[in-house]
This record gives structure tokens, sequence and C-alpha cells, in this order.
């Protein structure tokens, strides 16, 4: 091969590999959105709503893997509470509490909730949504309830929604 070939072929892997960057970063901010996070205030409401749209996950989750959603909930208690734990209504979900340094083991509703040093407990939910129910508008709703001592001290409305199919 000659030196101008070699030139050619220089450039174009450069090119390629320029495009290649583009395109992997177009992926990624595409599926960023494929996780809900949402920071609730129980002191300042008992009542709470969370609509997540499964229409905005991106192309890729919302292809591949429409029935599965994870909702990162920050939820901030009174200093004074103390004994949490949860329940779940209406929801096929597998809750774990996780923080930035890794995610905690599987929790069940009798678990006493961890709440950090700001009294924010970090809730992570698995929600596993029927795949018949995908492609209508209002796919899934049901509750969190938090728990003080046998006392329900605030409620999460979780509701689970399919823009693309609004009428």
């Amino acid at each position: 091969m000659n030196k101008f070939n070699r030139k050619i072929i220089s450039i174009v892997l450069v090119i390629l590999t320029i495009l290649a960057m583009f395109m992997l970063e177009k992926f990624t901010d595409e599926n960023k959105s494929d996780k809900v996070y949402q920071k609730i205030d129980l002191t300042q409401n008992y009542i709470t709503d969370c609509t997540i749209d499964i229409n905005n996950m991106g192309i890729v989750k919302y292809y591949i893997e429409p029935n599965i959603v994870s909702v990162y909930l920050r939820i901030k208690v009174d200093k004074n509470a103390r004994n949490l734990s949860y329940t779940t209504e209406k929801l096929d979900v597998i809750v774990s509490q996780g923080t930035k340094k890794g995610i905690w083991p599987k929790l069940n509703p009798e678990d006493e909730l961890e709440k950090n040093k700001k009294n924010i407990i970090p809730l992570n939910l698995e929600l596993r949504l029927p795949n018949e129910d995908i492609h209508q508008y209002n796919i899934s709703q049901g509750k969190v309830k938090i728990i003080d001592k046998q006392k329900v001290i605030g409620e999460i409305n979780i509701n689970i929604i399919n823009s693309k199919y609004k009428n």
C-alpha cells in the first residue's frame, strides 16, 4: 500500500470512530429515563401521587422490557419517626433500599426501613406490569404506605400510564 491509501484509511477510521462515539452518546441519553426518580416529602403531605409514564422511558426500554419499571423514591419523614415499615396495595413489586454506595437486599413488609441522617428513606421499587395492559393508557395503580409504629404516616399513590395511548 502506498502512503496516500494509508492516509485515506486513517481518516476514514477516525471519522467512523467519532461517528460511533456520537451514536453511543445518543443511545445513552435515550435510555437515561428508563428509571424514575422521585423525591417525596411526607412531612408536608400525607398523600402524594407518583405518576410514571412508560412512554418516556427510551426506545430500547419501551420495546424490549416495558413491563418492568424501576422507581427510586427518596421519602422524607419526620425526625421523630421510628420503627418504620411499609405495605403495598395492588402492586406486583420487589422492594429494596439502597444508596449511591450499593443496593441493599430485598425487603419484606415486616422489615424495618432505614433512614439516613437527613431523615430520608431510600426506597427502590421494581414494578412488574401485566403485559396485556402495556398498550393502554391506564396500566396500573397501587399504593405504598409508610408505617410508623403501626400507624400509617403517609401514602404514595403509584399511577402507571402510557401516554402513547391517550384518547
